[in-house]
């Protein structure tokens, strides 16, 4: 994962936190995180469902519509996914770091 990437995804936990949190559940800021979501993993199934979710979410529901209720354990199930995602990046990160040791090639 590049250090852009893990930003962006850091960006999307961060938005994904204010909304479980209920700091902001509006339907503008519901849309910005799927749009989020959509434009870093637009081909990973995992967070298809979200995506949609989030497209089709209004405070208090409605027909065909999500709610908090039935929003909320996707969110969360997605924020467990993204931090594993970057723990699993810092610590390859800090392993080329170890490895590289900090000689160009051919100088050890």
């Amino acid at each position: 994962m590049t250090d852009q990437s893990r930003h962006q995804v850091q960006q999307i936990v961060t938005k994904l936190l204010r909304f479980v949190s209920g700091e902001d559940r509006s339907i503008r800021f519901a849309g910005e995180i799927g749009a989020d979501l959509d434009e870093v993993f637009g081909e990973d199934e995992r967070f298809e469902e979200l995506v949609l979710a989030l497209a089709s979410y209004q405070p208090g529901g409605g027909e065909f519509l999500y709610d908090e209720v039935r929003i909320l354990p996707l969110c969360k199930w997605v924020l467990r996914e993204l931090e594993a995602e970057l723990a699993s990046a810092m610590q390859g990160h800090k392993k080329d770091e170890i490895d590289g040791g900090g000689l160009p090639s051919g100088e050890a």
